[in-house]
């Protein structure tokens, strides 16, 4: 997700599509919590100024947008990530 949203990052000097990552999983009992973002202060701004002009092929919502079309492999990945960590415990 985090690379398909940096694709699309609006860019002016970089540091906002340079501060997009991902930390690590985060296990609590039975859930599992990855945060994904970007941590520029003027992240939130960009995503949800949908009246800004941006270069072609970059956008407002750039991480809202990626997150919606791969939300539908997020079971199949996940699983398969669950199951190659606990084959042979």
């Amino acid at each position: 997700v985090i690379t398909n949203a940096k694709t699309i990052t609006p860019v002016d000097t970089g540091k906002l599509a340079s501060s997009g990552g991902v930390e690590p999983p985060k296990i609590n009992g039975d859930s599992v919590t990855i945060v994904i973002g970007f941590g520029a202060a003027y992240a939130a701004a960009v995503h949800e100024n949908l009246k800004a002009r941006h270069a072609a092929g970059t956008q407002a919502k750039y991480l809202e947008i990626p997150m919606r079309r791969m939300a539908p492999q997020f079971a199949t990945f996940v699983g398969s990530r669950i199951k190659s960590a606990t084959e042979g415990s």
